[in-house]
This record gives structure tokens, sequence and C-alpha cells, in this order.
């Protein structure tokens, strides 16, 4: 009788760390929440003018595209990108390439803020440290007024603006490095990763998405769990049915 509930107890063990593992393996199917967020991730059509890295599932919609690739982010924020005056053409697809990641990227939803009031924010998402360089060093001469985008620009008259006691200064004196660019201009949302699992904010979509995590996820080894207790009941079955 003890045999027979060893049995039903692993039985019942196995499909809890089934049920777990399908779960994770899903992770990505929720977008995270905003006036341009889908509910889940979809494909999108012709009309997606932007951001052409998602357009196979993306969490973003095509009129964000329209409106990002027409007026970059003017009507989305009331913000602009060169408050302190022109800048580069790839200091500026950088700044783009953040933005659609944000808005569109389905696997942000694993990173979303533990903050109730802030669940439309990413929070502490690990960036690769070569993104984050070339990043930096597109912008490098470039100017800007505050560290942290996020939170230091004044909301004055329904558009942010720089604060009346900055001055405008390049990215290299503001940030130092790609490490500081990461870590600062968008306050916690993202981070600098040199060692482990990281993400991009622009890739070839023909090549798949790089920023799904496989084979190092918590659904992978949980699959692993599942199969070596499946054996391990398999043998206790055939013992079992030996002992009849």
């Amino acid at each position: 009788m003890l045999f027979k509930a060893s049995i039903f107890v692993m039985i019942a063990f196995i499909h809890n760390v089934h049920s777990h593992g399908e779960s994770d393996d899903h992770g990505g199917e929720r977008c995270l929440e905003g006036p341009f967020h889908k509910t889940s991730p979809s494909p999108e059509g012709p009309d997606y003018n932007e951001c052409f890295s998602w357009k196979n599932k993306s969490c973003c919609t095509a009129e964000f595209t329209q409106e990002l690739r027409a007026n970059k982010s003017v009507n989305i924020y009331n913000f602009h990108w060169d408050h302190c005056g022109p800048i580069s053409q790839p200091c500026e697809q950088f700044i783009k390439d953040e933005e659609c990641f944000y808005q569109c990227e389905p696997e942000l939803i694993k990173y979303q803020h533990p903050d109730p009031d802030k669940k439309r924010m990413a929070h502490k998402v690990p960036i690769c440290a070569d993104y984050c360089n070339q990043w930096f060093d597109a912008c490098m001469y470039d100017r800007t007024c505050v560290s942290n985008w996020q939170s230091d620009f004044h909301y004055i008259d329904e558009v942010y603006k720089c604060p009346n006691n900055t001055i405008c200064r390049t990215y290299q004196d503001m940030y130092r490095d790609g490490r500081g660019l990461c870590n600062n201009m968008w306050g916690q949302s993202f981070y600098y990763e040199d060692k482990g699992y990281c993400m991009v904010m622009k890739f070839d979509p023909t090549t798949g998405n790089p920023n799904i995590r496989t084979g190092v996820n918590t659904g992978s080894c949980l699959k692993t769990l599942w199969h070596s207790s499946l054996a391990i009941v398999m043998a206790m079955l055939m013992e079992y049915i030996d002992r009849l």
C-alpha cells in the first residue's frame, strides 16, 4: 500500500512540474500595459512602418510605428529627442530602437515593474554590454541635459523640457561609457550585463528573436526534472508489476 502511495505522490509531483514548465515556456505571450501595447503579441502587416525586428511577433501596434516614423516621440510623449539641438543619425537610430524595444518586445513582460503603480514600466532588464557600448559610441558627441530621461525632465506646458538649472553636455561627459548609459539613461529600466543572459534592442528578424531565453530558462530546467521524474516512476511501476 505504501509503495502504491509513493507512486501516486510521484505522479502528482510530475504533473505539477510539467504544468509549471509549460507555463514558463509560454512566457512572453502577454504584453506590458500601455496605450500603444497590445494585450498579447501578434504578427503585423504592411502598415507596420518601424521596429521591423518585431514585425513577426509584436507587442506594439502598427499605429505606434507609423507615429514613431512620422514624428519620433513628439506626439507620443510630448518629448523631443533633440532637446539639446540636432542629434546625429546614428544616435537617433539607437534612441528609436530603444523605444521600439520597450513598446514591441514580448519578453519584457518578464521584467514588468513589481510596483503595481508602475506596471507599465520595465524593470532591471539586462542589456548586452556590447550593445550598450555601441549605443554609447553612436551618441558619444551628442548632447543631453539630464542623466535620467525617465525622471529628471520637467513637464512644463504639456512638454518635457530641460530643468532650468541644467546645461547640455555630451553623452561622454554625462555617462562616461556604455555601462553608465545603460544603467542610468532610463532609470532602473535597464542595466549593463557583461557576464550572463542579456537582451538587445534590435536584431535581424529572419534569424529569430535572440532575447528569448532558450536552454537556460526555468522552463528548460523543469523539463529536465520532468523527464528524470518520469523515468523514476516508470522504474517504480515496473518493480510494482514484478511484485504482483
